[in-house]
């Protein structure tokens, strides 16, 4: 996870490699896992809203989900993490390094 939170697309690709669970889930440090990043894939999705992010760190972002996926990752409580954090998603909204990240996930859900 923490792989994840500093966009270390190498570093995540590398754990996957070795066998890292694409759904791991941490139960044990959240008040409320639903809104809280407590999957890898819902990390990536909690992680973009940070308002300091550029294009570079959404690309990262979006690599990282891409691997997430192909290894298997659940979307669903990503996407109701998305849901919850920007509203219902809107599969008709316009390209960018944001929502770009959101079709990649409704889109394999």
């Amino acid at each position: 996870m923490l792989a994840i939170s500093e966009r270390n697309v190498e570093r995540v690709k590398e754990l996957l490699e070795t066998g890292a669970d694409a759904n791991y889930y941490d139960d044990g440090v959240f008040n409320n896992p639903d809104i809280q990043p407590s999957t890898p894939l819902k990390s990536v999705i909690f992680y973009i809203s940070d308002a300091l992010l550029n294009d570079e760190d959404l690309q990262n972002h979006y690599d990282i989900a891409e691997m997430l996926l192909k290894a298997g990752a659940n979307t669903e409580a990503a996407m109701e993490l998305a849901e919850i954090r920007y509203g219902k998603y809107d599969p008709s909204a316009s390209s960018s390094p944001f929502t770009d990240i959101l079709h990649l996930v409704a889109q394999t859900s």
